[in-house]
């Protein structure tokens, strides 16, 4: 899988939540698009939709800030 259709996902994702798609780069947490609650369901998402386990350690808010760094945790745990 790709970087654009991980981005794909994660949007589709956060408009079914949030009903608002941000920008790659905009701040979900600033933002208010995502809190503690949220994270929680969108890590949750991550898990089932890519078959992938996060790391405890990864669970932060620089990787869950925008949709380039989420897209980037979920593409280094399914390469390894």
């Amino acid at each position: 899988m790709d970087e654009k259709e991980i981005k794909y996902y994660i949007n589709r994702f956060l408009e079914s939540t949030a009903e608002y798609a941000p920008r790659d780069d905009e701040n979900l947490l600033e933002m208010g698009i995502l809190d503690s609650m949220g994270v929680a369901e969108l890590l949750a998402y991550i898990e089932k939709q890519f078959d992938v386990a996060i790391n405890l350690e990864d669970i932060t808010l620089e990787n869950f800030s925008t949709i380039n760094a989420i897209s980037h945790l979920i593409e280094s745990n399914i390469r390894g």
